[in-house]
Order: structure tokens, then sequence, then C-alpha cells
């Protein structure tokens, strides 16, 4: 088979199924070794710790064991424990990731119109590898909001406001990386904005009310507090421009 044939294959509707296949399939392959080798994500242990919390009873607004108290799950996102409760977290996130990168092949196909399908099988690559950071709640929140670009990119800006209003509750940063995207979209393709303004005023009450609740539970903090650090993600910034 010659890899035009290939191609023509993996952009069909049984390519991106078998892409959904195989990049859920790597996920979870990537979770039971990790399991089998106990090597938790970077992240995992304060992701089970807010689990904890609500199984437990905790409010989200609230947190009574963190030393002198403090502001819960509410500042991060608490859709992803509150699932947690009932589905394994690495099962939802395992599903979250495969679901990802044919999400955004449609995303690209229907709004950009761009086929190429080698971008989306990277990407499920990376989402592999990923895991080791154990950001769940993110993984979800992109799932999330990339599903209402793709669903945005398909003519249903109205649906697609309903998985991007989730998943601001889940993670903020998933709006926050994907409005990338949004802000492209408007900028370099007007045949899509009259659809951007009916998204646009569907999500935006629940983005305010996410953004007022975090201005209300605010707490000081400081993540890029050391120098080195700083130049690390100052020079993966700058190489990304060049």
């Amino acid at each position: 088979m010659t890899i035009a044939g290939a191609e023509s294959r993996l952009k069909s509707r049984h390519g991106l199924v078998a892409l959904w296949l195989v990049g859920t399939g790597a996920v979870a392959v990537a979770a039971l070794l990790m399991s089998w080798g106990d090597l938790p994500g970077w992240d995992d242990p304060a992701h089970l710790y807010k689990v904890f919390l609500i199984r437990d009873g905790q409010s989200v607004f609230w947190d009574n064991y963190w030393y002198g108290g403090g502001y819960g799950a509410i500042t991060y996102g608490f859709v992803f424990y509150w699932l947690a409760q009932w589905v394994p977290a690495k099962l939802i996130v395992v599903l979250a990731a495969g679901a990802l990168p044919p999400l955004f092949y449609v995303y690209q196909r229907d709004l950009w119109h761009i086929d190429d399908v080698w971008p989306s099988w990277l990407f499920a690559g990376v989402l592999a590898a990923y895991l080791a950071h154990g950001q769940d709640p993110f993984v979800l929140a992109l799932a999330l909001t990339v599903g209402g670009l793709a669903l945005l990119a398909r003519g249903h800006p109205l649906w697609a406001a309903l998985p991007v209003a989730i998943g601001v509750f889940v993670n903020p940063m998933g709006f926050v990386v994907a409005a990338t995207f949004m802000v492209a979209d408007v900028l370099a393709r007007p045949g899509v904005r009259r659809r951007y303004l009916l998204f646009a005023a569907a999500a935006a009450p629940v983005v305010v009310i996410r953004v007022l609740l975090g201005w209300a539970f605010t707490e000081p903090g400081a993540y890029l507090n050391q120098t080195s650090q700083l130049l690390i993600y100052l020079g993966f910034a700058l190489t990304g421009v060049a």
C-alpha cells in the first residue's frame, strides 16, 4: 500500500475509529505500566487528596484538613473529583485522552479544512507520555473544550458551549489553552464569526461565574518561584515563537 493510500484510509471514518482505539489503548497501557511499576504521576497525590475530601463529605469551598484550612477544590475545579467518586480516576483520564486526538482532527478538518491526520496521531503519542505529569483533571477539561470546538466546527455553536462550560469547572486551564485556537479562528476566519458569537453568548455566563469564583476564593501563591524554572519555561516559549 502506498503512503497516499494509507493516508486516505486514515482520513476515513474507520481511520478515525482506529485513531480513537489506538490512542485510548496507548494511554491505557501507559497507565498500567505506571501502576505496575508503582510510578505515580507528578500531581497524582494532590488529586487523590481532593478526591478523598469530597468522598469524606468535605465542602468543595473549604478544606478542614489543610493546615489552618484552605479553599479546597473550588479554586482548581471540582467536577473531576466529583466524577471520581463513581468512576475510577484513571479510567476517566484514559477515556478523555483517547478522545482528544480524533476530536482535534474533526475540529481542524471542519473549521480549517486541514485533513492532515499525522498531527492527531502524534498528539495521541504525546498524550500517552503526558500521563506521567498526573494532570488528569486538565486532560478531561481539554477533551471537553476541544469537543466543544469540534461541535462548533460542525455548525453547532449552542451545543458546543455545553462541554466548554463543564470544562471550566473541571480545570479552567483547559479553556485557557484552547482559547489560543478560538482567538485564531475569529481573527483568521471571518466566516465563523457569527457562529462564534452564538457560542460566546451561551458560554459567557458560565465563564464569568467561574472567574468570579476564582476571584472570591483566591489565595496567594507562586508557581514559577525559582529562576531556573522561569528560564526553562521562557526558553520553551521562545523556541515555540521561533
